[in-house]
């Protein structure tokens, strides 16, 4: 089991990295899930990021096996330059 806490972005990151990893281990289950509805209040949103923050869930099974779909290539990129537009304070209290 591989944790990978990058928020929306985790399941993205996580799909490419099952992708690589199918050929050698076989079928590869990539789980997704996100709750933000218990450290985000809905007074303090606005109609820009709104759409940012919400509780979802998803599941892939990735493999190297041929099939109807087929991750041709990813390249992922992350540099942190406007970190500060999305931070949240982190309280395990909410967890």
């Amino acid at each position: 089991m591989i944790d990978l806490p990058l928020a929306s972005a985790g399941s993205i990151f996580g799909l490419s990295l099952a992708a690589q990893l199918a050929g050698a281990y076989g079928d590869v289950l990539v789980i997704a899930a996100e709750k933000m509805s218990t450290v985000i209040r809905a007074a303090d949103l606005d109609r820009n990021t709104a759409i940012l923050f919400g509780d979802g869930a998803g599941a892939a099974l990735v493999s190297s096996r041929p099939g109807r779909f087929k991750v041709l290539d990813s390249v992922l990129h992350t540099d942190g330059a406007f970190r500060e537009d999305l931070t949240l304070e982190w309280d395990r209290r909410c967890a």
